[in-house]
């Protein structure tokens, strides 16, 4: 498989983990609310750390993930719930500091749920920088 396409697969694996967990948490978010979170996801059989920033609003069946694969402490540090970011400020933030990145807004109501406002593949992924 070529690294361009097992970019565009992994940031599908990121993208669909980060929203079926955000999805989870809209239930249970009716007054609104940010959160922030790691779990892990394997790529190539190998467990990476993924960090998840977003703000879910249950009452409004929407809100937004950003799920960082394998981040540097420096990208935990800068990111932040209840933050709107945009494409530049984002990239700038994990450019060369994670192996991956997507941005997806979601409005849970609707039949195309899932809108990418931003995306980020490194050019050569690393080994997990820590363990959750």
């Amino acid at each position: 498989m070529s690294l361009a396409a097992n970019n565009g697969a992994v940031l599908e694996r990121l993208m669909n983990a980060a929203t079926d967990i955000f999805l989870g948490a809209l239930k249970h978010t009716d007054h609104g609310g940010g959160f922030k979170g790691l779990f892990t996801l394997n790529v190539d059989g190998v467990p990476k750390p993924v960090l998840l920033v977003g703000s879910a609003h249950g009452s409004h069946d929407d809100g937004e993930v950003i799920a960082v694969l394998n981040p540097d402490s420096e990208v935990n540090e800068k990111l932040a719930p209840g933050v709107a970011y945009n494409g530049a400020s984002l990239k700038e933030i994990v450019a060369g500091r994670c192996d991956a990145m997507v941005h997806v807004w979601i409005d849970a109501y609707k039949s195309d749920r899932f809108t990418v406002i931003e995306k980020y593949t490194a050019r050569a992924p690393v080994g997990p920088k820590f363990k959750v």
